[in-house]
């Protein structure tokens, strides 16, 4: 079994000094959201092997709350420009290429593409993740890159908003 934590970003200032979408940092509350939220999950043992981050900054700054509140390595985290402005696919290939010794994974990314890719798996209500929402699922399988076929298991949709 393989666990998959889908997870938008907190919270972000409406531009960046640089004008660049790109560069938005987390507000305040997205701050607070991000630490609630990595709490939560901690508490109900979900921690990860690794986390796969897209490379803009405030997707960057949602993992590493999570990972400091979750007590983990810098080294988990891994950044990919496929996950800013993602498309499905683009979920579906990050997925494909988890190490298979990984049993549990965080992605954490923006909307669109992120809920679409949520409802796309057709497993659990139909969804709009607001920041710092948590998309849960289970994989009956033992190999990341058979997502695409293999029985997957809906476990839960925590919303930041209601923490």
């Amino acid at each position: 079994m393989k666990r998959l934590m889908l997870v938008r970003h907190a919270e972000t200032e409406w531009s960046a000094p640089t004008g660049k979408d790109f560069d938005r940092q987390l507000t305040p509350k997205g701050l607070r959201d991000a630490r609630a939220m990595a709490t939560m999950l901690r508490s109900a043992h979900f921690i990860p092997d690794r986390i796969f981050t897209s490379s803009a900054v405030r997707a960057i700054q949602t993992a590493h709350i999570f990972r400091d509140t979750l007590g983990l390595d810098n080294a988990l985290v891994q950044s990919s420009d496929m996950l800013y402005e993602p498309s499905v696919n683009s979920f579906y290939n990050t997925v494909e290429t988890i190490p298979n010794g990984v049993q549990t994974a965080f992605i954490f990314s923006h909307n669109p593409g992120i809920s679409a890719f949520c409802n796309e798996l057709d497993i659990g209500p139909m969804v709009n993740l607001a920041p710092c929402d948590v998309f849960a699922l289970e994989l009956n399988t033992e190999r990341w890159d058979e997502i695409s076929h293999t029985e997957k298991k809906f476990l839960f949709y925590r919303q930041a908003g209601r923490l």
